[in-house]
């Protein structure tokens, strides 16, 4: 349980493949994307600069799109 496995939530470390802790929900559009990128997008960057409450960033101010 170091990994905070609970009723719904089973993160197991794995070798062979990813294991997410909870599942996708495409109905709230959430993705999994399989790419891994050595550098953050710049929107991500600009976000994180201008602000300076992670929850006000997350409820009103993250970008909807990573063009």
């Amino acid at each position: 349980m170091t990994r905070g496995n609970k009723p719904g939530v089973d993160a197991q470390f794995s070798l062979e493949g990813e294991q997410l802790a909870f599942k996708i929900r495409a109905e709230y559009g959430e993705v999994d994307s399989l790419v891994n990128y050595a550098q953050p997008h710049p929107a991500i960057v600009e976000t994180l600069v201008q602000n300076d409450d992670a929850i006000v960033m997350y409820a009103k101010r993250l970008p909807s799109t990573l063009d």
